[in-house]
């Protein structure tokens, strides 16, 4: 500081003017932040004093400076949708010195505690001594990396609605759980959450996928079983008769058969007197009864 320091006279002559910061006539130099009183003195030349008092005050009006906060990631915690962790925090530094530091995640000097799944901002204030402050920001990221669980899928057996191959099916899907949330389960039937529809005769395997907030997926798979427990149907079998022939005890008679229909597809129709589907053959004379 340059100081302007006081004017002295006397009735005589004054012959010195002394501060006690320098011990000399100028109190220019350097002065700590605060307030410094100054005493100057001044003598004449019979040894008479007179002293006077004058303040120079050095403010701080510089902010802290903080070093580069370091962003920091961490997986959740098995089972759960949070993380505990341990945040290493900005340095401060001031001309003056730090008073504080502190956060606004924890209100103190230490941000390490429990975070949950997701980003989190924490501001950082550093004070000095005389009341300038100083911010930054730290970003705490939890990421959930953990898949859904499903329940067991329990498989479903039912049978074909009459007259149908098929059978509309109410399926009970598998349940998941997550440690931060299912958002959406589907299955590959019908494209949604209810697998229940049309199923046909036969096994269908359901492929079930669960998928979290944080785009993790998990699948099981659940067996729907259709089975056909109706029997097919013959129309009216038409009764032939037959003469035999000229001296002959017996007749090849060409034989309509029945016809048989089924709610899925009939495979084969046969007779026990040729073991084909073609009854057709030679019959002896009287009554032969074909099963």
């Amino acid at each position: 500081v340059t100081v302007t320091g006081p004017t002295a006279t006397d009735n005589c002559s004054v012959s010195s003017v002394v501060n006690d910061h320098t011990g000399t006539s100028d109190a220019s130099g350097t002065y700590n932040v605060g307030a410094t009183t100054v005493t100057w003195t001044a003598t004449d030349a019979a040894g008479n004093i007179s002293t006077t008092t004058q303040t120079i005050t050095v403010e701080d009006n510089e902010d802290p400076l903080f070093s580069s906060a370091t962003d920091q990631t961490q997986n959740t915690e098995a089972g759960l949708c949070s993380a505990n962790i341990i945040v290493v925090a900005p340095t401060a530094t001031d001309n003056c010195g730090v008073s504080s530091v502190v956060n606004d995640y924890t209100g103190t000097s230490n941000a390490s505690g429990i975070y949950i799944d997701g980003t989190t901002i924490v501001t950082w204030t550093a004070t000095d001594a005389a009341g300038n402050t100083s911010t930054t920001t730290q970003i705490i990221t939890v990421v959930d990396s953990e898949d859904p669980v499903f329940a067991s899928a329990v498989n479903q057996t039912a049978s074909v609605d009459q007259g149908s191959c098929s059978a509309v099916v109410t399926v009970t899907g598998p349940a998941a759980t997550d440690n931060c949330g299912v958002q959406n389960i589907s299955n590959d039937h019908t494209g949604t959450s209810d697998a229940s529809g049309t199923y046909n005769v036969g096994t269908t395997t359901v492929t079930w996928t669960a998928t979290d907030w944080a785009g993790n997926t998990t699948t099981t798979i659940q067996t729907i079983t259709v089975e056909d427990n109706e029997d097919p149907l013959f129309s009216s079998a038409t009764n032939q008769t037959a003469a035999a022939g000229l001296g002959d005890c017996s007749a090849a008679v060409t034989v309509t058969g029945p016809t048989a229909t089924d709610n899925c597809s009939v495979s084969s129709v046969v007779n026990d007197h040729t073991g084909t589907s073609d009854a057709s053959g030679t019959y002896n004379v009287g009554a032969t009864t074909v099963t």
